[in-house]
């Protein structure tokens, strides 16, 4: 509402929330023209964004989470980082908020990026994904919509929009507040941990067959990652037994191409071990980083 930049489409998705969301989304709609509300059944944040999208008429898209919050600055600055850069994407920083403390997160590299450059930022830099955080040229989202039924929404939806997008401009300007609750799904994730799981599996897999068919340049590199990633899900996945399957599909599927890659044999053994052969640890899953911890491999 208190954008500087004011030729805003604003559409408010209320996924049949038990709270007073539908009074209050009304309440906006009514005080100004440009908000439009969407009420429907439950099915999830993926569920909510594809309405949204759906709707959505103008000629350029961001994300807002309804927790979260974003400068005054947030449309007009990515927006003209976008438009002066003739890009698809535009990037911004952002900030952790709780209840205590506000503590932003470091932005690397900026500056302007090819689909493929990007892409391989993913390998190094896991915030490249966050959805939010970003502004979208309407082309290069076309027909692209969430994967529905997932724990996990930014990751199946983010890259793919890059790989329809011929430029991608980073900027250090920190403009959007992503809100911390112990609550939210991917900080409650303990009782939802397996089908966490199952989620990062079926998306690493995913990413690395899409990226690998349109940039054979970046195979190798995700192959690895990849591979490096199913030793990490497998040695935390004890009492995951679906998970530990999908595991050892994929596996079974890929094996052939990492004994051919041209690596360091006890690299090679190291991940047949943990494969296949070491015994998986429980981990506590509380955050989204926590899959990536060391206590796995002790």
């Amino acid at each position: 509402m208190t954008q500087t930049y004011q030729n805003l489409e604003i559409i408010l998705i209320n996924d049949y929330s038990p709270d007073n969301c539908a009074r209050i989304c009304d309440h906006y709609a009514q005080k100004d023209a440009r908000v439009k509300v969407i009420h429907k059944p439950n099915g999830g944040a993926a569920s909510a964004r594809n309405t949204g999208l759906d709707a959505a008429t103008g000629d350029y898209i961001c994300f807002v989470d309804a927790d979260d919050v974003t400068e005054k600055e947030y449309v007009q600055h990515l927006l003209d980082t976008l438009v002066n850069a003739d890009a698809d994407i535009a990037v911004c920083g952002y900030y952790d908020l709780t209840r205590t403390q506000r503590k932003a997160a470091a932005i690397q590299n900026t500056g302007l990026y090819s689909a493929e450059e990007y892409l391989a930022r993913f390998l190094q830099d896991w915030t490249c994904a966050l959805l939010w955080n970003k502004i979208y040229r309407r082309e290069a989202v076309g027909a692209l919509r969430m994967a529905e039924g997932h724990r996990i929404d930014d990751e199946f939806f983010t890259y793919r929009v890059v790989m329809n997008s011929r430029k991608i401009v980073v900027t250090d300007a920190v403009l959007y507040g992503y809100r911390i609750r112990r609550s939210s799904v991917m900080h409650d994730a303990g009782k939802k941990a397996e089908r966490i799981m199952l989620d990062r599996i079926e998306y690493t897999g995913l990413r690395y067959t899409d990226i690998a068919q349109r940039y054979p340049a970046l195979e190798q590199a995700f192959l690895l990652n990849a591979f490096d990633a199913m030793t990490r899900y497998r040695r935390c996945s004890k009492g995951m037994k679906n998970a530990q399957k999908q595991i050892r599909r994929w596996t079974n599927q890929h094996i052939g191409k990492l004994l051919r890659l041209r690596m360091p044999l006890h690299i090679k053994l190291a991940d047949l071990y943990y494969l296949y052969f070491a015994k998986p640890k429980a981990l506590p899953v509380t955050d989204v980083a926590d899959i990536d911890s060391e206590e796995c491999f002790d």
